[in-house]
């Protein structure tokens, strides 16, 4: 029998893709009427490409922003400074966030388990409103253990009370969804593929404890 369930945050619970486009396209008009060479489509698929999903350091992104597009007047420094200060402002939770973390909390203990910086991953579950949904949250910085190695998952489920329960995490869930013949246009979770939009389908299915392998 499940006790647990355990998330990822980036494109997962936070539809990262979105928000880091959104942040882009308001960095570019903040910082317009100093660089009124590049238009705002160009910046931000640009910026978007060398952010490769999250997997580069923001320092290493805008100094290679800034040699690729020979932006001058502005430094790297400020950019990254803005993203520091602004990128929150643009979060956007899958639909139905709330509503699934609400009803999956009733019946089983919820964790998040990501990689990242641990202020600001924290930053990112405030800004979300979902930190009381969970009973552990671990971050890599935090833990000096990241995903995959198995000593963050271990701690996460011995944390969560169920070291010796059967966990299951979301990706689990998501497949079984996903094998629907209604849900086959779900995408595969992944680096180089689109979120799923199991969250969104999950809130409209009464029967959605069936996808929980028991």
């Amino acid at each position: 029998m499940i006790h647990a369930v355990l998330f990822d945050l980036d494109r997962t619970l936070l539809d990262r893709d979105q928000s880091f486009a959104a942040f882009a396209s308001g960095q570019h008009e903040r910082f317009a009427k100093r660089m009124p060479d590049f238009h705002q489509q160009a910046y931000v698929e640009r910026l978007v490409a060398l952010d490769a999903l999250g997997s580069v350091w923001k320092d290493v992104v805008y100094q290679r922003l800034i040699a690729e597009l020979g932006i001058d007047g502005i430094t790297w420094e400020e950019l990254f400074a803005d993203f520091d200060t602004h990128v929150a402002d643009s979060y956007v939770p899958f639909p139905k966030l709330q509503e699934v973390l609400a009803v999956l909390s009733q019946s089983y203990s919820l964790g998040i388990i990501t990689n990242g910086k641990g202020e600001f991953q924290q930053r990112t579950i405030a800004r979300l409103d979902i930190a009381h949904y969970f009973k552990t949250i671990l971050i890599s910085e935090i833990e000096g253990v990241r995903k995959p190695e198995a000593e963050i998952f271990h701690r996460a489920v011995s944390r969560l009370g169920c070291a010796r329960q059967k966990p299951c995490t979301w990706e689990t869930i998501r497949k079984r969804m996903c094998a629907l013949p209604v849900l086959r246009d779900c995408a595969p979770s992944g680096n180089t593929t689109p979120p799923s939009p199991s969250l969104k389908r999950m809130a409209s299915l009464t029967a959605w404890q069936s996808f929980l392998p028991c």
